[in-house]
């Protein structure tokens, strides 16, 4: 199975989809990384250390850093569904956010 690396922004969601399904996920919240305002390239970096792929909203600036340094073990971007709540890391507290009620992880494609 996979090692990945989810940024802050990223929906816990899916992290816990990919987990049901045995992937190894650590995310920006499990590594103490929440909440500190960490620049992308830092994000790449400690992923590219630990030897896990990048999971990521930020397609733009992922892809630029992709562009600039393609020595990492990889990224996948996803997108949020135009209209579809964001859920991740509550930025105020680095705590996961809360579901939308009714909101599943297979309504992000996975199972």
């Amino acid at each position: 199975m996979a090692a990945f690396y989810a940024d802050e922004c990223f929906h816990l969601s899916v992290v816990e989809a990919l987990r049901r399904h045995g992937h190894d996920v650590l995310t920006a919240f499990d590594a103490g990384q929440a909440n500190q305002s960490i620049r992308d390239e830092a994000v790449m970096a400690l992923a590219t250390q630990l030897g896990r792929v990048v999971l990521t909203l930020n397609r733009r600036q992922f892809i630029a850093l992709h562009g600039r340094n393609p020595e990492h073990m990889g990224i996948v971007v996803c997108e949020t569904p135009r209209g579809a709540p964001r859920r991740g890391v509550n930025p105020r507290d680095g705590r996961p956010s809360l579901p939308q009620s009714g909101a599943r992880s297979s309504d992000h494609g996975i199972a």
